[in-house]
């Protein structure tokens, strides 16, 4: 990196240990590299680029170039950083074609010039030079018209005094649509500098410190038509406007608001009324399937009800001889009556046991264990009431047809 006598070289050597010292950002291949970080390293020669072909950016400010020199071989530089170097003059930039960003800004340049060869710049940034020392601001800047492409020049804090800058130089840049042109003494030249500057470069966006928005260019050039008078009139005007299409605004939402509002409304209605739809079927549903009480109907429905059930029963009811039919009830209770005996035997003989068993049983319990005297009384009583219920459950069962069958006959 340095020669014998101390001073700094961008040397090969160090180029190959820069390569290496970070596989974050660098191959370790010069020509696939495509950056190339060199600021602030205090070189006073850009030279040992031939290796680094496919560069497209590289970053050499904050050293101390004198010239520019050493790129030719940079074909595909797109971004080339200079600033804060001692560059006096533009020069040697002939293969590098490509390059559409250009910094040359803190040097010491002194006229803009040899900018034809790139055809794709399209930023120029060249503030804090000496441009305008010589007292010639046009032909310190005459250099800008060999490349039409350009849509950013910063050109501020330079020695450019001439106001004829703007008609013979800015003006007939076509694509210019950011200008920084303050703390020049030309600014101070110019009447009504901003008014003026958006005026005549119909493209321009920003100019110094702030855009130019739509409305300030309407008032510029209603002031370069009429002056002041008119520039008042065009406010009022443009107030006006914006009232009303602030009031358009507020009408649109309002209409807007009130439109959901009625779909809203619409929207309920229609859902209550599906709401009663169903209700009613259900309530059709319930009424068929459960037809109202006696209680609910009137008493001439009831009489009706009553008088139509009676003509249907005799219609059904058939007729009886009355001395066949006491005889036949007769024989029927004696028959009843028998096999409700004979019912109840065998109930008897199923449920208490015979003496031989009820013998077995106990010699068998006595064999095993011997039971409490609660025990003992639970078991024949739970029996006997077994028999009961069985008995009155079939005598209703004999009961129920004989007293329907009189029922008939009444």
């Amino acid at each position: 990196m340095t020669e014998n006598n101390g001073e700094k070289r961008l040397s090969k050597e160090f180029l190959k240990k820069l390569l290496k010292s970070d596989f974050r950002f660098y191959y370790s291949t010069p020509y696939l590299n495509d950056q190339l970080y060199l600021h602030y390293k205090g070189f006073p020669k850009i030279e040992n680029l031939e290796e680094f072909t496919g560069l497209k950016v590289i970053y050499l400010e904050g050293n101390g170039f004198t010239k520019i020199e050493g790129l030719d071989t940079l074909v595909n530089l797109r971004s080339l950083y200079l600033q804060e170097n001692l560059i006096k003059k533009i020069e040697n930039l002939d293969h590098c074609t490509q390059i559409a960003n250009l910094n040359l800004s803190d040097n010491c340049i002194k006229k803009i010039e040899n900018l034809g060869c790139l055809k794709n710049l399209g930023t120029l940034q060249i503030k804090r030079n000496s441009l305008g020392q010589d007292g010639d601001s046009v032909d310190a800047l005459k250099g800008l018209l060999e490349v039409p492409t350009i849509s950013v020049l910063d050109v501020s804090d330079n020695r450019l005094t001439d106001e004829a800058i703007v008609d013979e130089i800015l003006v007939k840049m076509p694509n210019l649509s950011v200008l920084y042109l303050q703390n020049n003494e030309v600014c101070k030249k110019i009447s009504n500098y901003r008014k003026t500057l958006i005026v005549k470069l119909p493209n321009l966006k920003y100019l110094d410190d702030r855009p130019v928005f739509p409305e300030e260019r309407r008032f510029a050039e209603a002031f370069a038509k009429g002056g002041l008078e008119l520039e008042r009139e065009e406010r009022k005007k443009y107030k006006q406007e914006q009232e009303e299409e602030h009031l358009r605004n507020h009408r649109a939402f309002g209409e807007m608001i009130e439109r959901y509002r009625q779909e809203a409304r619409e929207e309920r209605e229609r859902n209550a009324q599906a709401q009663q739809d169903d209700n009613s079927n259900s309530q059709e549903e319930r009424n068929v399937d459960n037809p109202p009480d006696l209680e609910d109907v009137s008493e001439e429905e009831r009489k009706s009800l009553n008088t139509s059930t009676t003509q249907q029963n005799s219609e059904s009811l058939p007729t009886y001889n009355t001395a066949t039919d006491q005889s036949s009830i007769a024989s029927k209770r004696r028959d009843s009556q028998s096999s409700n005996a004979s019912v109840q035997h065998d109930i008897r003989d199923k449920i208490l046991p015979s003496e031989s068993e009820e013998q077995m049983n106990d010699s068998r319990s006595e064999s095993n264990y011997q039971p409490s005297s609660n025990q003992s009384l639970e078991i024949p009583l739970q029996k006997m009431q077994i028999s009961e219920q069985r008995n009155q459950e079939q005598q209703k069962q004999n009961a129920e047809p004989e007293t329907n069958y009189l029922d008939e006959l009444e």
